[in-house]
């Protein structure tokens, strides 16, 4: 089964209807009851499971986390893992094919917990992975909200200016200084202070890697964006 993310405008009212006069209980309660929430949800189409992103998970937490569910088929989910040296969780680092990309996650997230469990380094999360047995999914709990953009090279320029992450204690990739108004990537919805994190399905780890990368791209680069916060867009200002 593949799950992919939905935020459906419901789900934030029935949030707010639920967790009105528990947010102020403290965040773990928050967090269950989001779950709780979110979990009650029920599709008619069996192939889609409930990935939420929470505007109560950011108030409470101080950051976005997404939950995807993958079907618990070890030798089928096709992921490689490397510890995180900018905090905590660990990073992905390769897809194959499989049901850990069908699901949406990709190159670059950073795997907070699988099925609660915190994965504080890579031997963490191989060992959670393996104490999975009798689960019918397995919970990736993944922090930020990355995004996957697909350029076609051939409809025109790229316009844009890469240089190293100033933020580079706590994420990896490197951001747009320039985006071209009348480029590929700006008409792709990227703007200045955004991160690439990964260009076909390899981390970015400094400005020349990231270059290369996309020159070396026959026709389609895919990029693994990260936006900027509204907060560091104000501090930027």
């Amino acid at each position: 089964r593949v799950s992919r993310e939905i935020r459906p405008l419901g789900l934030c009212r029935m949030g707010v209807d639920v967790l009105g006069d528990q947010i102020t209980n403290g965040v773990s309660q928050t967090v269950r009851a989001i779950k709780r929430v979110a979990k009650s949800r029920e599709y008619d189409d069996d192939s889609v499971r409930l990935v939420f992103s929470n505007l109560y998970v950011d108030k409470a937490m101080g950051e976005t986390i997404r939950e995807v569910f993958v079907t618990n088929d070890i030798a089928n989910i096709n992921i490689t893992v490397i510890d995180n040296h900018r905090g905590p969780g660990v990073v992905v680092s390769a897809l194959g094919e499989g049901l850990a990309m069908e699901a949406g996650i990709l190159v670059g997230d950073v795997i907070m917990a699988i099925n609660g469990i915190d994965c504080t380094s890579h031997e963490h999360a191989i060992g959670a992975l393996n104490y999975q047995e009798g689960c019918t999914d397995i919970v990736f709990s993944i922090k930020g909200m990355l995004r996957k953009v697909v350029i076609d090279k051939t409809e025109g320029t790229l316009d844009c200016t890469l240089v190293n992450s100033s933020d580079l204690a706590s994420r990896s990739g490197v951001e747009f200084s320039f985006v071209g108004e009348f480029g590929l990537l700006h008409r792709a919805g990227i703007r200045v202070g955004d991160a690439i994190i990964s260009v076909n399905g390899c981390l970015v780890s400094d400005h020349a890697q990231g270059i290369s990368l996309i020159d070396s791209s026959d026709r389609y680069i895919e990029l693994v964006v990260a936006e900027q916060s509204p907060a560091d867009n104000t501090s930027s200002n």
